[in-house]
């Protein structure tokens, strides 16, 4: 990497840092109320507020990663509109996070933008000068008039309507894009500035991650408390399944070429706690480049291919059997596309 790519880096963290910042205050304010106030009609309003907090900085990511430094994201599969799905993945950097909630959380699934002609001529353009076009292109459409347009019509063919919404359905509209993404999270990541302090007020669930079967009890309890609460919640839960980021030498104990020995311990008590039709999302993450998370943020990985298959929860008879057939999928899907 030269200077100008690690600068561009240093200016992502820094856009993401400050973004997370941003919304900080009204985060601690509304996560705040819902642990002190337990009014039924209380804690839905911040359910909804928390969630437009998330999506709102998911979105403002995402249009950094895709519009300026210009990664395209590809998606092959259907994502299931369920509020509540269990999101199973394969994990290669802390990149794969923001991957996952711009799926899933931004809805930005199942459409792909670039020709491959234009992939190609973008791919031989200086990376600044290309990040300085695609800015004045965003400038130039005005989605936020587009946006006020498409609200001053649906206002319009609202008022046309003879129903009028109760308190439950206007606290139901907002962004209605996917639900936030709630990972298994390491209790000592809680420490970490700014992040750490999110997923607390998010209330991720925390793990201790140690040795020794009392550990490993703390853990399932953890999950499976926080798989209960999420039936009555929004929110999908996302298991990295093999425990750790894939890297060479953790795979050389590994009967898969690209991919890590699943655990299917987590996904197990998830299983146990959802209700029948929860749909299980299978999610294959493939960089087309290096995954390392800072030329990532550089833009140096400038496309990224996602597989989504979805099953539901009844028709998963063996975890253990079913994510061992699903990782043998994804380890001929890596074989396929390094060819």
């Amino acid at each position: 990497m030269n200077f100008l790519q690690h600068l561009l880096a240093s200016l992502t963290i820094l856009v993401i840092a400050l973004n997370l910042i941003f919304w900080l205050l009204p985060l601690f304010l509304f996560a705040a109320v819902k642990s002190l106030v337990h009014a039924r009609l209380v804690q839905r309003a911040c359910n909804h507020l928390l969630e437009g907090i998330y999506r709102s900085a998911v979105l403002v990511d995402s249009f950094w990663l895709t519009k300026v430094i210009n990664i395209r994201i590809d998606t092959e599969g259907k994502m299931p509109t369920d509020p509540a799905p269990i999101v199973i993945s394969n994990h290669q950097s802390w990149f794969d996070i923001l991957v996952v909630q711009h799926l899933i959380t931004g809805g930005f699934h199942g459409n792909r933008e670039s020709s491959k002609n234009t992939l190609q001529a973008e791919a031989r353009e200086p990376l600044v000068k290309l990040i300085f076009r695609r800015l004045a292109k965003f400038h130039k459409s005005r989605p936020w008039q587009a946006q006020a347009e498409t609200h001053q019509a649906d206002k319009q063919d609202l008022s046309e309507k003879a129903t009028q919404p109760d308190a439950a359905d206007v606290l139901n509209q907002g962004i209605q894009r996917g639900p936030v993404v709630k990972f298994l999270l390491k209790r000592e990541l809680l420490w970490v500035p700014i992040v750490g302090w999110i997923c607390y007020a998010l209330n991720f669930p925390r793990l201790h991650r140690g040795q020794g079967a009392d550990a490993r009890q703390k853990d399932y309890a953890a999950i499976d408390s926080f798989s209960t609460s999420m039936q009555h919640e929004r929110g999908a839960l996302l298991i990295f399944a093999e425990g750790t980021r894939f890297t060479h030498d953790k795979a050389l104990t590994s009967p898969y070429r690209h991919l890590l020995k699943p655990r299917p311990g987590g996904l197990k008590i998830a299983l146990e706690n959802a209700p029948a039709k929860t749909p299980v999302i299978d999610l294959t993450i493939i960089y087309h480049g290096s995954p390392n998370f800072w030329r990532c943020l550089a833009g140096n990985t400038r496309r990224i291919s996602t597989f989504i298959t979805a099953t539901q929860k009844a028709e998963i008879a063996d975890a253990s059997a079913w994510l061992e057939s699903r990782w043998q999928e994804k380890d001929n899907l890596q074989r396929w596309h390094d060819r």
